[in-house]
């Protein structure tokens, strides 16, 4: 800790008057209560309403501020130069509380219990046990609530699982920060935790180092900060403090913004330079906090969920009308046994009717969805965002770090004339070699390129140079220059800097690449022409999306001694000579490309969702394959946050979306509009994937049917999201969306042959009570036929799924479902009723003796236990069973077995009795085969019907 005297500042008269004239914008504890009752406000509001309101409630709270001197905004923040006291700290900190942002790291498990018993399925098929229970049926309550724990133990396990891990990834360590604290009237620098932060606290900032609070920046040195986790921008951003000599030139009635030059905002970080700044505010009064406090709120449900609750509303819909018509027809037509067993049979129905084993199977299709997402180091949060990223038809993107490095790069080095040469970038990495202030992006960036690429590696040993001084980079001036001499002691200044800033000190040029490095000789005049030509250099290759560095020289010749005072003179960056530009850009990953080729040849259309400039989002869209330059010239391809909120306000949701469904790239949204197009998007019927890491893309993240984050993205971002990826690449989404569009294709497989052979089974028990005078199945039977059935569909998880079918987006249809059911449910009826006329003819089982009722139960148990598991195999895909297409080997292997184990039921000792079976006739089998072979050749054929039909399968 080092300590120096600084004497404490009083604020002049002016500064006073400035400062109460501001009294809107001074962040007081009255101030952050109203901004907090604004903010719970604003949640009942649309999205645009929102967004202006939380913009411009910063804006009153900052931009005020930005708008006066440093004496005026130490003033209003009850600070100094020297910095706080410890007592004043203190103070502080019990009125606006920790710098932090409340994370809740308690692991919620009776919040994971209940979400794992509360579901639609389970709901039904606990009011079933309950009637069960009720009407003394108690092995139909026992089997149903062992399948309800199961499933609910599963789907609890996996979901800790995961919460668990998450919890890890988001601890990390202690955020430390420089600042200033006086004590005794003497200031010191400390290392405390952010978390102690309070306004008015002086910070000390460096490169490298994270704005742990929104301040106000009072000094800087060439400081350029990375906002891109708040806008998406990719390269650094200048920062300069307010200039005292331009308080009498401001407005003192103006605004402000809240992302001017003296603002920094919490969650950026310095990109290079250093600088001195106040905190204003902290904690959950920053615009940091405020995405967190846009995303409060419940989490609306996504397109898996919504399936399931209406899936859950049909079987409920048909289980009020046909349970009731069997009750009736029961009651009425076997009068012997009684309204109770007709009512037991009622019962039975209706558990036929629901798939007991559906969330065993759903949640064991996720679950293993997930462990395979895993492996390809893909985290699922919810277990559901397994399935929602395989039905994605839209994915949205960010740019920065996505699909690009998320690192500056020299892109290329030119004459004023855009033709390429080396010597920019050969001068330019002597200047950045060789100077001895603060390094930018750009400057390691330089370096870097000296590798060959560009042309030939330059050696700085065989140079032979000395630094002799060293003019530093300054807000002002925008460029930095080196004095150099050589080997025959010529000195030679080398300068780079802004375009515009260093065309208007240079009075010549040259596009030569050969001679010595420092050459001037061959130099011509820069003639107005020339300037026009370099500038339109500048301006086509800034519309390319690249930041472009000018670099010029000046031989000074034998000048013997340099002073001091010379080296900031202003004559040493005249007269100067331009050589040419280096180029940069955030270069897109290796794999971006084919990525996008992969993703596009799964039926899914790909945006870039984006804070940065249009010219750079367009730039990177061309780069990944995303727009050929022809598409690029269009200008629908391109839509600004600008351009939408103009189309907002003037057209309606179905023209606005249309812009957005026709635009490739969204550039320079806000967060407020990128969670907008997320939201059109899904209205329009489409399911949307967001993919992103900064707090500008927490909102969009949230309302997409899935977000996608990395591990190295911000908190709120990962909160945001369901999937969270380990590694930072595209591959890994394509992976996420095969796999969970298998996981999709499998539930949507069991839902509808599980459904469709239920329905079928209570629609031949409705046609048996209408002519049998006997039930034709005991109710325990008919659970029993029904878990034996689920039991083999358990190993879905692990069958095949047909490649064509992985080649589209999948998506669900509730009227696909029950089509599906309707259409090859009462097909196996018609074998069923055949059973019973087998019964009833061959062997004269007509109800005139109980011996002869159980024989008939055990036959028809046989034949539906059959007919509903060997037709999985026939309808399990579009093509001719393990011809075309193979079922697993797990799966077949689990289907068989179930499929004997129902077939050696009734001569099993013990359980036989049990389960009121007898043993059957010996004639029953070879018709069993028969109707077994017959019945699945008909749904074949109706299988090929129905697809030509209706134009689908799953």
């Amino acid at each position: 800790m080092s300590s120096t005297a600084r004497p404490a500042t009083t604020p002049s008269e002016e500064a006073k008057s400035v400062t109460f004239e501001r009294a809107a914008a001074t962040p007081n504890p009255a101030t952050y209560g109203t901004f907090s009752r604004l903010r719970r406000a604003l949640r009942r509001k649309d999205t645009r309403s929102l967004a202006d309101s939380v913009e411009a409630a910063i804006s009153a709270r900052l931009g005020g501020l930005a708008t006066q001197p440093p004496a005026a905004v130490l003033f209003a923040l009850e600070s100094d130069w020297a910095g706080l006291s410890a007592t004043a700290v203190d103070a502080k900190l019990k009125t606006f509380g920790p710098n932090a942002l409340k994370p809740d790291n308690k692991l919620k498990i009776p919040h994971l219990i209940f979400s794992a018993l509360v579901n639609p399925f389970s709901v039904i098929l606990v009011c079933l046990a309950i009637i069960a229970i009720a009407t003394g049926d108690n092995a139909t309550f026992t089997v149903i609530m062992v399948m309800v724990v199961v499933s609910a133990a599963l789907r609890f396990w996996q979901d800790l699982k995961s919460v668990v891990k998450a919890k890890r990834l988001a601890q990390g360590v202690k955020t430390m920060v420089h600042v200033r604290r006086t004590n005794f009237g003497l200031t010191s620098e400390a290392v405390v935790d952010s978390a102690e932060l309070v306004p008015g606290d002086i910070l000390e900032l460096r490169s490298g180092d994270l704005i742990p609070a929104d301040c106000i920046l009072l000094e800087a040195a060439s400081m350029s900060v990375s906002q891109s986790m708040l806008t998406g921008e990719a390269l650094p951003i200048d920062k300069s403090p307010y200039a005292e000599d331009d308080v009498d030139a401001k407005d003192t009635d103006a605004t402000g913004d809240m992302w001017a030059a003296n603002v920094l905002l919490s969650g950026t970080s310095v990109a290079f330079g250093q600088g001195v700044a106040v905190v204003v505010t902290t904690g959950p009064r920053t615009y940091f906090a405020s995405m967190g406090d846009a995303l409060a709120g419940p989490r609306k449900s996504n397109a898996f969920e919504r399936t399931v609750r209406r899936v859950s509303y049909l079987l409920l819909a048909v289980t009020i009308l046909m349970a009731p018509i069997v009750l009736v027809i029961q009651g009425t037509v076997n009068k012997s046994s009684g309204w109770k067993n007709a009512l037991l049979f009622a019962l039975s129905v209706a558990v036929g009717l629901t798939p007991e084993m559906l969330p065993v199977v759903v949640n064991a299709n996720l679950a293993r969805g997930a462990i395979l997402l895993a492996r390809k180091n893909v985290l699922v949060k919810r277990l559901d965002g397994v399935q929602n990223l395989g039905g994605i038809t839209t994915f949205c993107t960010d740019k920065t770090g996505t699909l690009t490095i998320d690192n500056v790069e020299v892109h290329s080095t030119i004459t004023l004339q855009n033709k390429a040469s080396i010597r920019p970038l050969h001068l330019a990495v002597v200047n950045s070699t060789l100077q001895t202030g603060a390094r930018s992006l750009l400057d390691h960036a330089v370096v870097n390129a000296n590798d060959g690429t560009h042309g030939p590696e330059m050696d700085m040993d065989d140079l032979f140079v000395d630094k002799v001084h060293e003019i530093p980079f300054d807000s002002a001036r925008r460029m930095l220059s080196v004095v150099v001499r050589d080997k025959r002691a010529q000195h030679t200044v080398i300068t780079k800097g802004a375009v515009d800033e260093v065309l208007s000190r240079c009075k010549s040029f040259t596009t030569s690449d050969t001679g010595s490095l420092f050459e001037t000789t061959s130099a011509q005049p820069l003639s107005t022409a020339h300037r026009a030509i370099a500038k339109a250099t500048a301006l086509e290759l800034n519309e390319q999306g690249l930041r472009l560095v000018a670099v010029a020289i000046r031989s000074l010749g034998q000048m013997g001694g340099f002073a001091d005072e010379d080296a900031h003179s202003d004559w040493v960056e005249q007269d100067l000579t331009l050589v040419g530009f280096v180029a940069f850009l955030d270069p897109p990953k290796e794999d971006a490309k084919q990525a996008i080729v992969d993703l596009r040849a799964l039926g899914i259309r790909i945006k870039i969702l984006t804070g940065d400039a249009p010219e750079i989002a367009r730039k990177v869209a061309c780069q990944v394959g995303l727009l050929t330059d022809a598409e690029a010239a269009q200008p629908e391809t391109v839509l600004t946050g600008e351009g939408l909120a103009v189309l907002v306000g003037e057209l309606t949701a179905e023209e606005v979306t249309t812009a957005i469904k026709n635009a490739t790239v969204l550039a320079k949204l806000s967060p407020f509009q990128k969670r907008q197009v997320v939201e059109l998007l899904q209205a329009s019927g489409e399911a949307v994937g967001m993919m992103g890491d900064g707090v500008n893309d927490a909102l969009a993240l949230q309302a997409a049917d899935v977000g996608i984050s990395v591990d190295t993205g911000t908190e709120v971002a990962k909160s945001a999201s369901e999937i969270i990826l380990l590694e930072k690449s595209l591959d890994s989404v394509v992976d996420g969306v095969l796999l969970g569009r298998k996981s999709m294709l499998n539930t949507i497989k069991y839902f509808k042959m599980t459904l469709s052979s239920n329905f079928g089974n209570v629609f031949s028990i409705m046609a048996a009570s209408f002519w049998l005078p006997y039930q034709p199945m005991q109710p325990i039977q008919l659970l029993i036929q029904n878990i034996l059935y689920d039991l083999s569909q358990a190993a879905i998880p692990f069958d095949n799924v047909d490649e064509d079918m992985l080649a589209v987006p999948v998506q669900w249809s509730l009227l696909s479902i029950l089509r599906f059911m309707l259409v090859f449910g009462p097909t196996s009826s018609f074998f069923d009723i055949a059973t019973f006329s087998f019964n009833w003819f061959y062997y004269g089982y007509r109800g005139d003796s109980d011996a002869g009722v159980a024989v008939a139960q055990t036959h028809w148990f046989l034949e539906g236990s059959m007919t509903q598991t060997l037709v999985v195999f026939i309808l399990r895909t579009d093509k001719l069973p393990f011809v075309q297409s193979r079922p697993s080997a797990i799966f077949a292997a689990v289907v068989v077995t179930m499929l004997t184990v129902a077939q050696v039921l009734p001569w099993i000792p013990g359980l036989n009795t049990a389960f009121q079976f007898v043993h059957p006739k010996g004639l029953i089998y070879p018709f069993l085969v028969g109707v077994a072979v017959t019945y699945c050749a008909l749904v074949q054929v109706m299988k090929v019907v129905y697809k030509r039909f209706f134009h689908e399968w799953f």
